[in-house]
């Protein structure tokens, strides 16, 4: 069994209700690094952001499987093989969105 690993620490107040807001306070999607999370880290999945749209990776070793299943959205999860490299293709949802 592999340990379990988190990220740092994310104040979910610093974020602002509507998904376009919160997208723009996730760095990975206004087309900027992850900062605080270095890329040679294992990887991490958060959640807590309430995204919306199709799952894909905010950064190379950095995934939210959150996308508002409580809103009538998706139901996310990813299929972590022990890569250290995420990918879009490893995500797997059901509902609606």
């Amino acid at each position: 069994m592999q340990d379990v690993l988190t990220g740092p620490s994310v104040d979910p107040r610093r974020l602002k209700s509507g998904s376009l807001s919160i997208y723009s306070s996730i760095p990975a999607m206004r087309g900027e690094t992850m900062s605080g999370y270095p890329v040679d880290a294992p990887p991490v999945l958060v959640g807590h952001y309430w995204l919306t749209g199709t799952p894909v990776p905010l950064s190379v070793n950095v995934a939210c499987t959150d996308y508002s299943v409580a809103k009538n959205g998706k139901l996310v999860a990813y299929r972590w093989d022990g890569e250290t490299a995420l990918s879009a293709q490893k995500f797997h949802w059901v509902g609606k969105g």
